[in-house]
């Protein structure tokens, strides 16, 4: 596999150092305030599932779905030129019924940096204590009354990071859509590359697969957690859109091969495989960009898919945040 990572760090490096441009003053300008704040809250449905690997329906509808009790989320930020850093806190009653679906621990840091040409972004995520989701796909006498199956013991580690390329620099401000400390001034489009490289650490104390469910699986019985390092080199493609000089949207569309190592563990020992894969990513930025206050709505969606040997996993992202803001 060395021959494809090196192959997909010269498709990302050998534009930088190949494209370049002036920036044009009619469609972008720049704010002489360098500071931003911003508070911050966003709703994310996240959720880990399970499901065997069949051509018969009935038997990949099965699907064990783990989700963490964390929907809504408070945080803030703040940006000082090109850089930006976010960050989150639970709650308190924001989220489920922690009886019937028990109680989530998360902690949620982001850190942003962009250029002209390119940008880059770190995250670190975490949630301690899951549930399972749509219990009665799993249990056929199941009474939704009950408080769903917890998973206290369940952890979800990610840390990782995309690196972004512009090629229509120029024209195309990537810092006034994402840090909103420039101001695009016409409408432009530009072809995107990123490069995503991401690990993930899955933990249980035991078994992640219910007894009545084994008949489904045999090498994999007893799974109960995993370590998962993934990297992609995604093309891509971003329109800015301006209305009445403060106002944008702008959407994104992310496609490309990727290489994904996996090593996960069950009661029959451990397996190990590394693999291509494949990914797509859809994003929507819109909001106001005003002289002194920024306001805006960001619209994320991510999907894995880890197929291995007779089990199907996946992990699914999506992510809605409003963010409102002053500039100093």
């Amino acid at each position: 596999m060395k021959p494809i990572r090196y192959y997909l760090l010269l498709c990302f490096f050998i534009p930088l150092g190949l494209i370049a441009a002036n920036e044009d003053t009619s469609y972008v300008s720049h704010f002489n305030k360098k500071y931003t704040l911003r508070l911050i809250s966003f709703y994310r449905n996240f959720n880990f599932s399970i499901s065997p690997i069949s051509f018969v329906d009935s038997i990949r509808d099965n699907k064990i779905i783990y989700s963490p009790n964390m929907n809504y989320n408070m945080g803030g930020g703040g940006s000082y030129k090109n850089f930006m850093f976010q960050g989150f806190i639970r709650i308190p009653g924001a989220h489920k019924n922690e009886t019937k679906h028990g109680k989530t621990i998360y902690l949620d840091m982001q850190a942003q940096m962009i250029q002209k040409k390119y940008g880059g972004y770190a995250y670190y995520k975490k949630y301690s204590g899951f549930y399972m989701a749509k219990p009665a796909n799993i249990f056929s006498d199941w009474d939704n009354s009950k408080p769903h199956p917890l998973r206290g013991d369940m952890s979800i580690e990610n840390i990782g990071g995309e690196a972004y390329f512009v090629f229509n620099n120029n024209k195309y401000s990537l810092s006034a859509v994402s840090k909103l400390t420039e101001r695009q001034k016409k409408n432009a489009g530009t072809p995107l590359l990123m490069y995503d490289i991401s690990y993930m650490k899955l933990k249980a104390d035991s078994s992640l697969i219910p007894s009545n469910q084994n008949q489904y699986y045999t090498e994999m019985q007893g799974f109960h957690g995993g370590d998962f390092f993934v990297t992609n080199l995604l093309a891509g493609y971003s329109y800015f859109m301006v209305f009445k000089k403060y106002i944008y949207v702008t959407p994104f569309v992310f496609a490309g091969p990727g290489y994904i190592s996996k090593k996960m563990y069950s009661y029959n020992g451990d397996i190990k495989t590394k693999e291509m894969m494949f990914r797509g990513s859809f994003r929507l930025r819109a909001g106001y960009n005003g002289n002194t206050i920024l306001a805006g709505l960001i619209f994320d969606e991510n999907i894995y898919l880890m197929p291995e040997n007779e089990l199907r996993l996946q992990s699914s992202t999506m992510t809605f945040t409003v963010f409102a803001g002053y500039r100093f």
